[in-house]
C-alpha cells in the first residue's frame, strides 16, 4: 500500500529524510544525495567526480574486501556525480536484516566514514580518465555539454579532463569532502517494503555510529549567477563523425531555486512532451515529414540556478538547413496555438512514463531525492498525476513564450564542402 502524503523529516544533524513505505514493492532502495554544484565547488574541475568514484571503495570501519562482501550479501551499491549532485544508492531485498546491512554499508561505511587512500585515488583517476575519453567520442554528449557551457557561461568541465584530473591530490579530495559533504547538504530517501519507524531508526543509527551528526556546518551555498543569453551569439562548432550532421539548440528557463519556476514546472514538463516526447510530437515531424534527421530528441536539464531545455537532431543533411527548420518549428510553438489534442497526448505520455518508473524502487527513490534537494519538494512526486492533469493550455502557452522567446544557444557540426 502506498502512502497518501510525504512529510520530509529534518533529522537533528540537519540531514533531510524522506521515507516512502510500499508493501507491494519487491525490494528496498536507499538513495543519498549531496548538493555539490555551486560556484565554490566548480573551481576544481573533476574533483567531485573523483570523490564519487572513491566513495564505496574503502572505509574507516571496513576494508575494501569486507565492504565488497557486505554489498554482495544484500544487493547492489553505487555512486555517481552528475555536475549538480553527488548520489549514492543501494538496493536490497525487503527484509529488515537486509535493510540494516544496506543502510550500514551505504550511509555509515560509504557516506559518513570513507577512507581516502592513494590507491583508491589512483584507481578513481584511471576510471574517470577512461570515462571522459569515452564521452568525448560520443557526439550527443558533446552537443549537450556544448549547450550547457554556452548557455551557463562556463567552460569548466565538471567531470574533469586529463589535465585537471591529474592535478587533484588525495589531500584535495579529503578537504573537498570535509567542506561540502555535510549533513545540511544531504537528502536521503528510503523507498520499498518496510515499516517506516524501522527505516528511520536504522538510517539514524547508521549515520550516528560515525561522526556524521557532529560534523561542522559547511559554508553557505553560492549558486552560480546565470546571465541571459545575449542576442546574436555565434554558433559553436563541434567535430563530427564521418557522414553525420548534428545540431543542438538550447533555451534557458529559471532555475528551481525560484518560486515561479517551481510553480511552472508541471507546465514545462507538458510543453517538453508536446515538443519532444513520442512519435507524435512536433520535433518528430522534422524526421518523418522533412527527412532532416534520423534521431530527434528534446532534453530537459534542470538545476537550482537555471534549467536548460534543449533539442538535438542527428542526420546527414546540411546542418544549416537543420538549424533553420528546428528554429522555425520552435517559433511556431509561440506563434500558433497549441492544440488541446496535443496537450492531452502529452499528459497521457507523461503519466504513462511516470507510472512505469514508479514500478522501480530505485528510480522512485532517486526521483524523490532530486525533487526534494532541488527545491521542487518531494511531495511533487506524490502529486505528480494531479499536477500534470491540472495543467491548462494557457499555462503551457505562457511557459512556451517564457522559454522560447529568449535567445537560443546553438551547437552544431560544420557544413561539409
Amino acid at each position: 500500500m502506498r502512502q497518501d502524503t510525504i512529510e520530509p523529516i529534518r533529522l537533528p544533524s540537519g540531514t533531510t529524510l524522506v521515507i516512502v513505505p510500499d508493501s507491494s514493492a519487491p525490494a528496498t532502495a536507499i538513495v543519498a544525495s549531496v548538493r555539490i554544484g555551486g560556484v565554490e565547488q566548480r573551481r576544481q574541475a573533476g574533483i567531485a567526480a573523483l570523490l564519487a568514484r572513491m566513495l564505496g571503495g574503502d572505509s574507516q570501519g571496513r576494508t575494501p574486501e569486507l565492504l565488497q562482501r557486505d554489498v554482495e550479501g544484500f544487493g547492489v551499491l553505487g555512486t555517481q556525480y552528475d555536475g549538480n549532485q553527488l548520489t549514492l544508492w543501494s538496493v536490497c531485498p525487503p527484509t529488515e536484516a537486509a535493510l540494516v546491512q544496506s543502510a550500514q554499508a551505504l550511509l555509515l561505511n560509504t557516506l559518513a566514514q570513507p577512507r581516502f587512500t592513494e590507491g583508491a585515488l589512483e584507481q578513481a583517476r584511471t576510471d574517470q580518465l577512461r570515462a571522459v575519453t569515452l564521452w568525448g567520442e560520443d557526439l550527443v554528449p558533446r552537443l549537450l555539454r556544448g549547450l550547457q557551457a554556452r548557455a551557463l557561461g562556463t567552460e569548466l568541465a565538471v567531470q574533469g579532463d586529463s589535465e585537471s584530473l591529474r592535478r587533484v591530490s588525495n589531500a584535495d579530495v579529503q578537504a573537498f569532502y570535509g567542506r561540502y559533504c555535510t549533513p545540511e547538504r544531504t537528502t536521503i530517501a528510503v523507498v520499498g517494503n518496510f515499516e517506516a519507524d524501522v527505516a528511520r531508526r536504522w538510517v539514524e543509527t547508521s549515520l550516528n555510529i560515525g561522526d556524521w551528526s557532529q560534523r561542522s556546518i559547511s559554508t553557505k551555498e553560492l549558486l552560480p549567477t546565470t546571465e541571459p543569453v545575449p542576442p546574436g551569439l555565434r554558433d559553436r562548432f563541434v567535430p563530427s563523425l564521418r557522414g553525420v550532421s548534428a545540431l543542438a539548440v538550447g533555451y534557458l528557463f529559471p532555475g528551481l531555486s525560484q518560486p515561479t519556476a517551481r510553480a511552472d514546472w508541471a507546465a514545462l514538463l507538458v510543453l517538453d512532451a508536446v515538443l519532444g516526447l513520442g512519435k507524435a510530437c512536433r520535433l518528430f515531424r522534422l524526421r518523418d515529414d522533412q527527412a532532416l534527421a534520423y534521431e530527434v530528441r528534446s532534453q530537459l536539464l534542470p538545476a537550482r540556478d537555471a534549467t536548460l531545455w534543449g533539442a538535438y537532431l542527428l542526420g546527414n543533411q546540411d546542418p544549416a538547413l537543420m538549424k533553420q527548420a528546428l528554429l522555425k518549428t520552435l517559433a511556431e510553438a509561440v506563434q500558433k496555438p497549441i492544440l488541446e489534442i496535443e496537450i492531452a497526448r502529452a499528459k497521457a505520455l507523461l503519466l504513462a512514463q511516470r507510472n512505469q518508473q514508479r514500478q522501480l524502487v530505485l528510480t522512485r527513490a532517486r526521483t524523490l531525492v532530486w525533487a526534494e534537494s532541488s527545491g521542487l519538494g518531494a511531495a511533487f512526486e506524490l502529486e505528480f498525476t494531479r499536477r500534470i492533469e491540472a495543467v491548462k493550455r494557457s499555462e503551457v502557452e505562457r511557459v512556451a513564450r517564457t522559454l522560447l522567446t529568449g535567445n537560443p544557444v546553438i551547437v552544431r557540426t560544420r557544413t561539409e564542402g
